[in-house]
């Protein structure tokens, strides 16, 4: 009999995965696996598996129409230590990979439009908003400008501010000759939700009440009258004579600004929940709970 034909007779003999012979082993970690469905499962439960600037929905088969967005490059783990020590992210964030607060949903042409950097997402602290900014003033994105993008900024899971601050940055290294541009305040959103799971988030489009305006010291932007005083970079549309304009700056240039940003950024409920989850609650409970107020910011009484 040759040596082939001895081969394929050759009985098929089950095995454990970790009792396979050396060097074929299965080498994948299977916590790897369950924190990566940890991941997708809690970005799509937070964003309804929809776009989170133009709303589609993701839709059955191989190709869903929607992706899952790292808003920090999956590979980048030193940038992500570093906004860690700095006190931009949390601690105890799981890692770029997994962490669900570094993830959004986006079609394919808004997952290539933001891996692109040619919008940002922008945290509004005073409104509690996510603002979608066309930087590079691409002709099909300009309807979303200044618009509202449905992320509950309420959410456990609400993505980090600082991960979007970085890739503005980025987006405006991409378009150095760009400026910021005025949009009209009150915001609205980007498009309208109409499912009532959604928890309403539908309702973060603002009012005449909301304040957006963030003049003076510590402020994100200007306010103008429809004369276009609120910025010398474009002019903005003349709506009527009391419409109000919210122009967005770089906040790396105003350190007071960004320490005031990061200051906010750890008041939120996202920041709470992710020290929490970090927690090993290894110590007595003592001292458990002692961490859990110096983390959480709740009274011990």
């Amino acid at each position: 009999m040759s040596t082939e034909a001895a081969l394929r007779l050759l009985p098929i003999q089950p095995h454990e995965f970790d009792s396979l012979l050396a060097g074929f082993e299965y080498e994948h970690d299977i916590s790897e696996v369950s924190n990566t469905t940890a991941f997708d499962t809690r970005v799509d439960a937070r964003d309804l598996r929809s776009c989170v600037v133009c709303g589609k929905k993701a839709v059955g088969g191989l190709h869903p129409g929607v992706k899952r967005a790292h808003i920090i490059g999956r590979t980048e783990d030193v940038l992500w230590d570093f906004l860690k020590r700095r006190g931009h992210v949390p601690h105890f964030a799981k890692s770029v990979v997994h962490e669900p607060r570094n993830g959004i949903n986006l079609c394919v042409a808004h997952h290539d439009d933001f891996d692109g950097y040619r919008f940002f997402i922008r945290w509004i602290p005073p409104a509690q908003l996510f603002v979608f900014i066309n930087f590079s003033q691409t002709q099909d994105l300009e309807r979303f400008h200044g618009k509202v993008v449905i992320l509950d900024p309420k959410h456990k899971h609400s993505p980090f501010p600082a991960s979007f601050l970085i890739q503005e940055m980025r987006t405006r290294g991409f378009h150095p000759w760009c400026t910021d541009r005025p949009f009209p305040r009150p915001l609205s959103t980007s498009y309208t939700v109409d499912d009532p799971g959604r928890g309403g988030v539908a309702d973060l489009g603002g009012d005449s009440e909301t304040e957006v305006g963030f003049g003076g010291s510590g402020g994100m932007g200007r306010l103008g009258g429809s004369d276009g005083a609120a910025s010398s970079s474009g002019e903005p549309p003349s709506t009527g004579i009391n419409q109000e304009y919210l122009v967005l700056g770089n906040p790396f240039q105003d350190p007071e600004l960004l320490e005031s940003m990061r200051r906010e950024w750890q008041q939120l409920p996202n920041w709470k929940s992710a020290n929490i989850e970090g927690l090993t609650w290894e110590g007595t409970a003592e001292e458990n709970a002692r961490r859990y107020i110096d983390l959480v910011g709740v009274s011990s009484h």
